[in-house]
């Protein structure tokens, strides 16, 4: 007949989310069980939910191994249906993701791949082979103000996304000639030190346009960070504005969601981080995740190619979260 045993630690757990370097959990339960024949398995259960379980294996020197308490085998068997249904939980997370993950690269909302999948029904695609947004450059800027005449940038971040993955990154601050304002300072951090010695404009916007090539320009109230762009690089003697199209997802948003639509405020409704807002890199992932989240709900068209316009004050109807039905 197998033995049971439990034991009860504390401890904590490594995690690899982006939110913390560890899971502290106050205890940590092991279930054993060990039989005659010297074989052990073990079912952990971590106080955040975690589980793990280890496959039976023989126990070479049961003295070695100091056993725990004795238990009832009803605990043993229990925790083995939870750690189970954890663990399908988990892998049909990562089902989700994959099948989420080839939706974005043939531009189909969710709900139409999930039927492709299925099988149930034909799809609505915008394209089999690709998506006007299988290439774009998530960028954004920090000004000494709002006017693109008279300001100046004082740094510019962009992320290019093939397939709706990274390939290339810049964050560069840009040479300002005056000091940057206190409010600046205040809002986002970025003093005059560190303005002062920075890449000269000429050298930041070749990278940003070695990087974005002819790429979808992708940003939140896009209209600002293009005026200061083009600006900029109209003050260097550039004969035009860029070309490329762009997709501007605070229009985006407005035409699908309810106010408000702060680039903040659409986050947290999300569920994204906005640790570092006001800074160019982190407002450009911000941006990526919320496009993602909105392009999750619903494949976006190329009619919002090159869409402007200031959000309606009337209230969008609400467009249901895929992580809030889940």
């Amino acid at each position: 007949m197998p033995n049971y045993y439990l034991r009860t630690t504390g401890m904590s757990r490594s995690i690899t989310d982006g939110t913390s370097k560890k899971n502290a959990c106050t205890w940590h339960r092991e279930y054993f069980r060990l039989t005659d024949e010297g074989l052990l398995s073990s079912v952990h259960e971590y106080e955040d939910g975690f589980y793990y379980l280890s496959a039976p294996a023989l126990l070479p020197v049961p003295q070695a191994f100091p056993l725990p308490v004795p238990c009832p085998a009803a605990l043993f068997h229990d925790a083995h249906a939870r750690c189970v249904a954890y663990l399908r939980e988990q892998e049909a997370k990562r089902y989700q993701a994959a099948a989420f993950a080839r939706s974005l690269k043939y531009g189909m909302a969710v709900r139409a791949h999930a039927a492709k999948e299925a099988g149930a029904a034909e799809p609505l695609m915008l394209a089999e082979a690709s998506h006007w947004l299988d290439d774009f450059t998530v960028f954004d800027v920090e000004t000494t103000g709002t006017d693109a005449t008279r300001n100046h940038l004082l740094e510019l971040a962009a992320v290019r996304y093939v397939a709706w993955t990274p390939v290339a990154e810049l964050q560069l601050f840009v040479r300002c000639p005056i000091p940057v304002p206190p409010f600046i300072t205040n809002l986002t951090g970025i003093t005059t030190a560190q303005v002062a010695r920075a890449p000269e404009p000429k050298h930041v916007l070749q990278q940003f346009k070695k990087l974005a090539g002819d790429s979808v320009l992708v940003g939140h109230n896009v209209g600002f960070d293009l005026r200061f762009v083009n600006a900029a690089r109209a003050a260097l003697g550039a004969p035009e504005p860029l070309a490329n199209p762009f997709l501007d997802t605070l229009v985006l948003a407005a035409h699908w969601l309810p106010a408000p639509h702060k680039l903040g405020d659409l986050c947290q409704r999300f569920g994204i981080r906005t640790a570092g807002a006001h800074r160019a890199l982190a407002d450009v992932r911000m941006t990526f995740a919320l496009l993602r989240h909105l392009h999750q709900l619903e494949a976006v068209p190329a009619s919002f190619r090159n869409a402007t316009g200031k959000p309606s004050k009337r209230a969008a109807k609400p467009v249901a979260s895929l992580f809030e039905a889940a």
